[in-house]
């Protein structure tokens, strides 16, 4: 796919699994702006150039499988949006649940961009909540201008656990973030998790 702005070309993308960010901050007007996607055909370069549907970056099942027929489409997949940062932003928000004995430990890793020349002091506010159960901690780091990662663990007491189709429930834990630069607030974000483990466990 080929992504225009006012009819100039601002980038591509060949990969349906990630998302695609590209800078169109001097392409921009005031008032209506107009954005166009060209969409090449996948089965066409496909077929054309002998790949392995592996190297072709589409659900896999479009190309025809045991229990589908071939069809392979195109188009926008997920939201479009124009967003614009002054000093930090989130790039990233990764959740990994810990299950002790009567508790449970969130580990939260934020990645953070860092948009200027200069190291900031970013402070990163961190809040988990189902229900009206609610946990929250905040956290206070240096991000370079290369970009960090905050990292926060939140102990959730009496957990509600996630269990498989047919096992009980499948309660999801809401976890928003939020990062204050000068006490002003430069980005939130917003992930719904469980509180699950898988283990493989071997029996003789």
């Amino acid at each position: 796919a080929t992504v225009f702005l006012n009819g100039v070309e601002i980038g591509s993308a060949d990969n349906m699994f990630i998302p695609h960010a590209f800078e169109v901050g001097k392409h921009l007007k005031v008032g209506m702006n107009n954005v166009a996607i060209r969409f090449a055909s996948a089965a066409r370069i496909f077929d054309s150039s002998g790949a392995s549907q592996f190297n072709v970056r589409k659900m896999r099942c479009q190309f025809g499988s045991g229990w589908t027929p071939r069809l392979i489409g195109a188009g926008i997949w997920r939201d479009v949006k124009l967003v614009s940062y002054d000093v930090v932003s989130i790039a990233d928000v990764h959740i990994e649940p810990e299950i002790e004995v009567g508790r449970a430990n969130a580990w939260v890793t934020i990645e953070v961009a860092n948009h200027t020349k200069e190291d900031q002091e970013v402070a990163a506010s961190i809040v988990i909540q189902i229900g009206d159960d609610r946990e929250s901690i905040e956290i206070v780091d240096t991000i370079t201008p290369f970009g960090g990662v905050i990292e926060a663990v939140v102990r959730i007491e009496e957990p509600q656990f996630w269990w498989p189709n047919g096992f009980g429930e499948q309660p999801l834990y809401t976890c928003m973030v939020g990062l204050r630069v000068k006490n002003e607030v430069q980005d939130v974000a917003e992930k719904r998790f469980g509180v699950r483990e898988v283990k493989l466990v071997e029996r003789s």
